[in-house]
């Protein structure tokens, strides 16, 4: 299984090392709602580019914005790259108290679809979450990005699996990191990540 991270502006990885490590992909988070960029996000994307890193932009929903203006906000800083995913994260916003309905996931995911027809586009959320959006035909061909803080994978079907969010790493300066298993063959990685 292939090893990688989830990075935001709370984190501060050292690519090289990640990369040494073994590491072969960085999800980075990018926007949030419709106004915030992630100040680390440039940064991010860079460090990852620069020692060969597979990457992903993740744009976090919020309840309170319309759908096309979140997508029109994740598309303007994500930039229009070969060979990168793009993921929704879809969880519980600990400050507002709220989430992204599904109805709400459902549209975010018919625009993107439009506006970037590619085949590397991740569902990220807890498993029932994933489970539940998954039987939509909107999230059809997106991949399975479940979130399960546990020595044991989950249950039902995934592609990706943050296992931890406090994970410890050679090369991640700060004390935890969120970490990541791939679920597929060498071949399989290689058909996705070089289409």
């Amino acid at each position: 299984m292939k090893l990688g991270l989830d990075a935001s502006h709370w984190n501060l990885p050292n690519w090289t090392a990640l990369a040494a490590a073994g590491h072969r992909y960085a999800f980075i988070k990018a926007t949030e709602g419709g106004k915030f960029v992630s100040p680390a996000f440039f940064r991010h994307w860079e460090g990852a580019r620069g020692v060969d890193l597979v990457r992903g932009a993740y744009h976090f929903g919020r309840l309170e914005v319309s759908p096309e203006e979140q997508v029109d906000h994740f598309l303007r800083i994500v930039p229009d790259e070969v060979g990168i995913f793009y993921v929704l994260d879809f969880e519980f916003h600990s400050i507002a108290k709220t989430k992204m309905t599904d109805e709400q996931a459902r549209e975010f995911a018919t625009l993107l679809g439009e506006r970037r027809p590619i085949n590397r586009k991740l569902l990220y959320a807890l498993e029932p979450d994933v489970e539940r959006l998954m039987y939509y035909p909107e999230f059809d061909g997106w991949f399975r990005y479940v979130a399960k803080y546990s020595n044991e994978a989950p249950k039902s079907a995934w592609d990706f699996w943050q296992y931890t969010d406090v994970g410890r790493v050679t090369g991640a300066r700060d004390t935890t990191i969120d970490l990541n298993l791939y679920n597929g063959s060498e071949a399989a990685w290689l058909a996705l990540t070089q289409s």
